[in-house]
């Protein structure tokens, strides 16, 4: 009877601890949109209250604009570029988590059509046959701002 007891209390622990974790993580994601003095909306994104994502957005919600992220433990710049009607567009910058630049792409509406890698001192243009499996994509459906 003892150990039932004990069995019993440790099981109401593990279940409590488990919707506390689960009540944090629901929460752990938030969404922030701000309109600058110049009139320009920002959607700003959060993870546990730290600032991971700024995107510009145009007056249909989609994203329209410069736009960063960065490591969310780091804190250290991750990715910059701009968007188009809500589609990658431009030239993108991806960094590693010490700041150095790893690699350049280039959109057209979501399209990647140039891809530059690191090389000696100066980045290298990839043809097309030469990249990587997960550069074959194209941007399935525009980004937009995310309701509350």
């Amino acid at each position: 009877m003892k150990y039932l007891k004990l069995l019993f209390k440790i099981s109401i622990g593990i279940v409590g601890i488990f919707i506390i974790l689960t009540f944090v993580l629901l929460n752990a994601e938030s969404y922030e949109t701000i309109t600058k003095k110049n009139g320009n909306e920002i959607e700003i994104k959060k993870i546990f209250w730290k600032k991971i994502s700024e995107s510009a957005v145009n007056a249909d919600g989609f994203y329209h604009g410069p736009s960063k992220s960065w490591y969310i433990f780091k804190g250290a710049l991750k990715s910059e570029g701009n968007y188009k009607n809500g589609y990658w567009d431009g030239l993108w910058r991806d960094y590693d988590r010490n700041g150095q630049l790893m690699m350049r792409r280039e959109f057209d509406m979501g399209v990647p059509i140039k891809i530059f890698i690191p090389a000696e001192k100066e980045f290298k243009e990839l043809f097309k046959d030469e990249w990587p499996n997960h550069f074959e994509f194209k941007q399935r459906s525009p980004q937009r701002v995310h309701e509350k």
